[in-house]
């Protein structure tokens, strides 16, 4: 039976239609990992999909395949790049990150407070929710860029915003200065983390422009990532959102990570 959740994701929203090409299996922990059809897919789609045809419930299979694409990006100067999404963390006390709780959250991309931001994550499903929440949300920036205006794109390219970098993932600034759009149309954006009193009145009108088309049923897709499941998403390409977490249970892991090293983003 669907829960209220995931019937009103259900109704609001169509599903996620990919091709073929960017589903893949491996069949065991000691498959080669295809790197040049996974680059292939993840240039030309930004999105990837593969099912882990064997038991693996710790780290290894992640780390394989992101040290096999790329470079991980750690979360703040003493952590590790794994991140565990479930409620408390880890260790059950985790909980200052808002993947470490249960509530909904709006579209955003990873990172967008860091310098360099990392252009992938990947993510690994243990278990997903039981009871129909935390569906995932993606939209897909390259085409929500073609219905903005010529003058909020202009805008978001060339004024560039003041962002929080949150608490928990403090380095050695409380801020940085950078730009929603760069010139090759990559996206940084979390809402709630620009400051308000920086922004121009341009910024301000450009910002609620974005901000409403991240909301459209038109350009939302949900999609539900299944145990055993690795979803491989461009970040700066794909906005994502996650509903309400409401099975406890949920776990799911996570790396962020850079491929090629063309990570420049201001």
């Amino acid at each position: 039976m669907m829960c209220n959740a995931e019937l009103k994701v259900m109704e609001s929203y169509q599903s996620l239609k990919l091709p073929k090409m960017c589903f893949h299996k491996l069949d065991s922990a000691d498959a080669l990992i295809p790197i040049d059809l996974y680059n292939f897919i993840l240039n030309k789609i930004g999105l990837l999909i593969i099912d882990v045809g064997f038991d693996n419930k710790n780290t290894s299979i992640l780390e394989k395949i992101v040290s096999t694409l790329g470079r991980a990006h750690t979360h703040s100067s003493d952590e590790d790049a794994i991140w565990h999404i479930k409620q408390g963390g880890i260790n059950g006390n985790e909980v200052l990150a808002r993947s470490h709780k249960l509530d909904e959250f709006v579209l955003h991309t990873d990172c967008s407070y860091e310098r360099h931001v990392p252009n992938f994550f990947a993510l690994q499903c243990i278990r997903s929710d039981k009871l129909g929440g935390g569906k995932n949300l993606f939209v897909d920036a390259s085409t929500l860029i073609q219905h903005l205006s010529q003058s909020s794109i202009k805008t978001l390219q060339t004024e560039a915003v003041e962002i929080k970098v949150p608490l928990e993932f403090k380095r050695d600034v409380e801020t940085i200065n950078a730009h929603i759009i760069d010139a090759n149309l990559n996206v940084r954006y979390r809402k709630e983390l620009i400051v308000e009193s920086s922004l121009s009145e341009n910024l301000k009108i450009a910002l609620d422009e974005f901000d409403q088309l991240c909301k459209s049923p038109f350009l939302n897709r949900w999609f539900e990532l299944n145990d055993n499941q690795i979803l491989i998403l461009d970040n700066r390409r794909y906005l994502h959102a996650r509903t309400k977490i409401i099975d406890k249970d949920r776990h799911l892991m996570r790396i962020r990570f850079f491929i090629d090293r063309h990570y420049s983003m201001v």
